[in-house]
């Protein structure tokens, strides 16, 4: 499931909880790219578990989808 608020920075935080990994969560400029990550994500359990390994790993990960 996931979570899309506003933040007072006019930005979006995202949080995605998916059952077995830490909660994962990110900051987009625009309601547009959260909802893409999401659909992203939940969609794909294989990134969602390399986005809940630590930051220093995640970086090698070279997806078909940039994210800020």
């Amino acid at each position: 499931m996931a979570y899309i608020r506003k933040l007072s920075s006019g930005n979006y935080q995202v949080q995605v909880r998916l059952t077995g990994l830490k909660p994962i969560s990110r900051t987009f400029s625009n309601r547009l790219l959260a909802k893409e990550f999401v659909r992203e994500v939940e969609g794909n359990s294989e990134l969602a578990r390399k986005l809940d390994t630590p930051i220093s790993q995640v970086r090698a990960y070279t997806g078909t989808h940039t994210f800020e």
